[in-house]
């Protein structure tokens, strides 16, 4: 994230193996009075990289991938992934078998409150798959996307409420496979085979990360 003429934009910085500058680029500029921020940038498996960013427009953020070669090409433009909904925020990705995926926060809801969309893309930037975990208490404020040896993919959210809430998903189909509510084990819901000892280890995990200042 630098600042331009008052205004913040992404800057993709290459550095070298033994931890010298390489080149850099920008995304293309955009409109006067719009703020691009929080960077998410991974490496897929193929090489290429997949870089996304939250843009806020006076009351309204929007989520933007795109994706670009080890030498700074464009491979996929960077596109508004998501036009509904005044809050489309804190975009974070992770590689997949296929591609990524992209998790970020959601308030086009019945309710307005805050969900977690999750979106998955093929290597090209073409969206596979979306699907959207709701019902938040106090809606959702930060969230994250790991992938699992296995391929399937754990998404983790801070509520409104202060509480730090999973879920591990099929990669494919995003079918919600266990959710877990503020760490504790017994909050788990099962709707597919998710093994006891992952819902152990993943529960260790959250009350680790709850312990972290």
């Amino acid at each position: 994230e630098r600042s331009h003429g008052g205004n913040s934009t992404i800057e993709i910085e290459y550095i070298n193996a033994n931890g010298s500058y390489g080149s850099y680029l920008s995304p293309p500029p955009h409109a006067s009075g719009t703020t691009d921020s929080r960077p998410s940038i991974i490496r897929l498996d193929n090489g290429n990289f997949a870089v996304g960013w939250t843009r806020t427009i006076g009351g309204q953020s929007e989520v933007w991938p795109a994706i670009y070669n080890d030498s700074g090409a464009v491979v996929r433009l960077p596109t508004q992934l998501d036009t509904a909904g005044s809050i489309n925020d804190r975009i974070e990705l992770v590689a997949t078998a296929t591609g990524f995926a992209a998790a970020y926060i959601d308030n086009d809801t019945a309710t307005g409150a805050n969900a977690v969309s999750i979106v998955t893309f093929n290597a090209a930037g073409t969206v596979l798959a979306s699907s959207k975990i709701g019902d938040i208490p106090g809606g959702a404020v930060e969230t994250s996307v790991v992938r699992h040896a296995n391929g399937m993919l754990t998404v983790s959210w801070l509520t409104g409420s202060g509480l730090l809430d999973a879920a591990l998903i099929d990669s494919a189909s995003l079918v919600v496979l266990a959710t877990n509510s503020n760490a504790a084990a017994a909050n788990y819901t099962l709707a597919g085979p998710a093994s006891a000892a992952f819902i152990a280890t993943q529960t260790a995990l959250l009350a680790q990360l709850k312990a972290v200042p």
